[in-house]
């Protein structure tokens, strides 16, 4: 069949070339047509594997009944003041809800809301103890909301501590004993110059603040250090950037504002974000790549053959093949994904090796004399023998991808699979058919190729046993390596490097508690959302879990007479405004009596056994002392310091107070009160309630993404989200490609032992491919570079090099008519050399390219090249010779021409 199929090639080639390029050039034609109005972009990460998977199955289910939940942030560092952090906010919301590409932003919660509402988000507990706190005559609980400074909340304080409790009311006094403590802790260090701590709230109040919202409902990460602005644009999966235009314009509006305000610090991050970043940097390496490695091999080439047009014919027919791959597709895939897009640059490193070989081939026929029909005849039933099975195995390689249920990766295998092949054909019958019209004209002779001596590459294979040693002591020596060989599922770590995205999304990571990625637990009612959520909460991997019950609490038909018994008796207290001095004598007298009173209950904690209590105290007693041999030192620097301690505190603590008296009067119905947005986020349009658990640690790593993922499926066996996601489909991907390699690589060796007809020369024919992986693995090991889910790419492309390689070389070595590794060297290897040369400089050229994981693919793709050529050049004659058991002086002995040819 296949003697068959290159007679068959040569005939028409010969007979009719110029119907070969007509009908060529009209399928290149209607194949751009067809690609440039129908073939659609798909870049939708969510359609990358197959919807028979049952974890890809909820995830989608989840999509459809919640919409998508995928927002960019914007982080808004609170430099200088809060109110120009707000600011540059507002200002920023302005612009961005003017772009028509935008549908949503969210910037704050509405405060009166929050306010309205705040008692209803404690516990049933809380209220009970903040109803007794109302009521008891004991504690002046009126005076502690209505303290306008310090110095009269410690007044307070002291009367209180002057009372006399009941042990069931160890609790009650243990919690305001160590709001207590904590206040005077942060007064000494603002006094010393030492940071105050954050001001402290007792654990029932800080409750009210427990929203990640500041006082005005503007939505907070890391404990109020970064304001954030969720922006939902409009995305298009037909392009490859899926948001570029609003991307584009939401950038123009943060630049804008940041001109505004240069002390704040502001970027903007996100899956999507960083998915569009790394597509465009992706698409313009690629096709700077693809461009300068069509103009390299072309430069090779030309430089080789001392001769224009025949390279020229070669990138022709090239063009050709992957314009006919692009029109097919069109018809047999409909799309390219966002793993198939890159088939162009695969074809041009592997597609160009063809056409060199019956350039080489076909100039070498001529040569020595022959006419040009029979030499492109020669040419194509030789040559064509070699292609032909370095084509299907390369192929074969990639059509392994077809048994995955990885769909990107599937899709690419068809793609690639059949553009190599598309390639092969346009080079056995559009270049061989360009060089016949030519031939019919009058041109100059051919020059002979460049001189390349390959002296020193017979010299080893004169010598096969120094060659054989030396190739298992390195092989030896390189073996360790491999036991550091590692993959690397962090795709954050392909990204290019300085991208704002990038570097806010690790500040994200870093600095706060959140992440852009979130679990999500589907349940059927609010209570089952809140058992659930504090289930998950308990568990060492989630930094936090939200709930339609962070919004819309329980219990609130209990809770509504608690509140309402609250408002009875302090319904009626307005809030003073913070007195802006300090009232230092009165601050001493304070002091003193607070002293007094904290040495009075140590005796008494001394006497009842309570040590823990003693030194507490002792240490409280200790502590003001001090503060008022400060004081009473008069300094100003010490004065200012309190003074804006005290500023800072009660302002903070009114702050606590005004959702305090504001929830006073709380509207139970909350569902109908809660803004579009949430609602949309907590409640599906099923009816279903989504539970969000944010991983505690940088989930970006796949060992750290493990356990997020293993511990939440322990608690929920069906949570889904981006985290299950990424981890599922990080290790099908993985799975996917030794699958393939596997596959392709049983594949290649049927493939030779059918065209070679020999299981012995079939397994010469792969051992340039075996020899050079194994070194490759070993020395990525050596140079610790891992594998990651872009230089598992090179994996495909380097086993159809290595079998072209080992084809190539082999029939030649049979068309010669005897095993001569010195003839064989001067024939194929030279071209040899030049297709392995063709795609180190093609895949080369990705080295530059500022994406981490092609720059990987570059990096793995020349060292593997380089692997298989001296597997090949070297290693392989050598065996060979070793095999026929030739001596030194019989190998000098093989037949081989006078001159120095060309490759084959």
């Amino acid at each position: 069949m296949q003697e068959r199929f290159l007679r068959w090639c040569a005939s028409v080639v010969l007979r009719w070339p110029r119907s070969v390029l007509t009908i060529g050039g009209v399928l290149m034609v209607v194949s751009l047509w067809l690609a440039a109005t129908r073939l659609q972009t798909n870049t939708d990460q969510d359609e990358l594997v197959s919807e028979t998977l049952p974890y890809h199955q909820r995830y989608k289910a989840y999509l459809r009944d919640f919409g998508d939940q995928e927002f960019l942030y914007i982080l808004v560092e609170r430099g200088g003041t809060p109110d120009t952090a707000r600011q540059f906010v507002n200002n920023l919301t302005t612009r961005l809800t003017a772009i028509p590409e935008i549908k949503e932003v969210v910037t704050r919660i509405d405060p009166t809301f929050l306010s309205r509402n705040a008692l209803l988000h404690l516990g049933t507990k809380d209220l009970q103890q903040l109803t007794t706190l109302a009521a008891d005559d004991r504690i002046p609980f009126t005076a502690l909301l209505t303290a306008p400074d310090l110095t009269s909340l410690l007044e307070t304080m002291t009367r209180a501590l002057s009372q006399s409790f009941a042990p069931q009311d160890r609790a009650l006094l243990t919690e305001g004993f160590d709001f207590f403590s904590r206040m005077i802790d942060g007064m000494l260090a603002a006094a010393t110059g030492s940071p105050p701590p954050e001001t402290p709230l007792a654990p029932m109040t800080e409750a009210l603040a427990a929203a990640p919202v500041d006082r005005d409902g503007y939505l907070t990460l890391g404990h109020g250090r970064f304001h954030l602005v969720l922006v939902m644009p409009e995305k298009d999966y037909t392009t490859l950037e899926v948001i570029a235009a609003p991307l584009e314009k939401i950038r123009h509006a943060l630049d804008l504002t940041r001109r505004e305000f240069p002390d704040i610090t502001a970027g903007l991050t996100g899956r999507p974000v960083l998915a569009a970043d790394e597509m465009a940097i992706t698409r313009r390496d690629m096709t700077i790549a693809t461009l300068l490695a069509f103009a390299a091999a072309l430069l090779l080439f030309v430089a080789y053959f001392r001769q224009l047009w025949h390279p020229v014919f070669a990138a022709l027919a090239l063009t050709m093949g992957i314009a006919w791959t692009y029109g097919l597709t069109t018809l047999a895939v409909g799309s390219l994904n966002l793993l198939s897009s890159i088939f162009t640059v695969i074809l041009v490193g592997s597609g160009m090796e063809f056409g060199l070989h019956i350039i080489a081939r076909y100039r070498e026929e001529r040569l020595a004399g022959a006419e040009a029909a029979a030499a492109l005849r020669t040419t194509i039933m030789q040559t064509g023998r070699g292609n032909l099975v370095a084509a299907l195995t390369t192929a074969a390689a990639f059509f392994s991808a077809l048994f995955t249920d990885f769909l990107a990766l599937r899709e690419l295998g068809i793609i690639a699979g059949s553009g190599i092949l598309f390639s092969l054909l346009s080079m056995l019958l559009v270049l061989p058919a360009m060089i016949a019209v030519t031939e019919r004209v009058p041109h100059r002779p051919l020059t002979s190729p460049a001189h390349v001596s390959l002296r020193w590459l017979e010299q080893c294979a004169r010598r096969p046993r120094p060659v054989m040693r030396g190739t298992v002591v390195l092989t030896l020596l390189l073996l360790p390596g491999l036991l550091w060989l590692t993959i690397d599922h962090n795709l954050l770590n392909l990204q290019a490097e300085g991208l704002e995205s990038v570097q806010f999304e690790q500040r994200l990571l870093k600095e706060t508690e959140e992440s852009t990625w979130q679990a999500v637990s589907i349940v059927d009612t609010p209570d089952d959302a809140a058992a659930l959520a504090a289930r998950l909460q308990a568990l060492p991997t989630v930094a936090s879990v939200d709930s339609i019950r962070s919004l819309v609490p329980g219990e609130i038909p209990e809770k509504m007479p608690l509140i309402a018994e609250l408002a009875e008796a302090v319904g009626h207290v307005a809030l003073p405004p913070v007195r802006a001095t300090m009232q230092v004598p009165a601050l001493l007298t304070t002091f003193t009596a607070l002293h007094h009173r904290c040495m009075t209950l140590a005796d008494q904690a001394l006497r009842s056994g309570d040590a823990e209590g003693v030194l507490a105290l002792q240490h409280i007693a200790d502590q003001l002392e001090t503060l008022r041999g400060l004081l009473r030192r008069g300094n100003p620097a010490t004065l200012k310091a309190l003074t804006a301690y005290q500023t800072m505190f009660m302002e903070r603590y009114q702050g606590v107070l005004g959702h305090f008296l504001a929830g006073l009067h709380p509207q139970p119905d909350l569902l109908k009160q809660l803004p579009t947005v949430f609602l949309q986020h907590y409640i599906s349009r099923s009816g279903k309630f989504a539970i969000y658990s944010t991983p505690r640690e940088n989930v970006w790593d796949p060992g750290l993404l493990a356990a997020f993922v293993t511990d939440l499926r322990r608690i929920d066996p069906m949570v889904t989200g981006v985290p299950i996601e990424v981890h599922e489909s990080s290790r099908l991907l993985e799975q996917s490609f030794l699958r393939v390699a596997v596959m392709a690589f049983v594949a290649i060796l049927l493939i030779a032992w059918i065209d070679l007809r020999s299981v012995t020369l079939a397994l010469l024919a792969a051992f340039p491919l075996a020899l050079g992986l194994l070194w490759l693995f070993a020395l990525m090991g050596w140079c610790r570079i891992p594998f990651t889910l872009a230089n598992f790419f090179a994996i495909p492309i380097l086993i159809g090099l290595g079998i072209d390689n080992g084809a190539q070389m082999i029939h030649r070595l049979k068309e010669d008519g005897g095993f001569c590794p010195t003839l064989m060297l001067r024939s194929t290897g030279l071209a040899v050399l030049l297709t392995s040369l063709t795609v180190v400089v093609s895949f080369g050229m990705l080295i530059f390219a500022q994406h981490r994981g092609i720059r990987g693919l570059g990096i793995v793709m020349t060292l593997g090249a380089f692997c298989i050529l001296i597997a090949t050049a070297i290693v392989l004659p050598a065996l060979l010779a070793r095999l026929r058991r030739l001596a030194p002086a019989e190998v000098m002995a093989c037949r081989a021409p006078t001159r120095s040819s060309g490759p084959a």
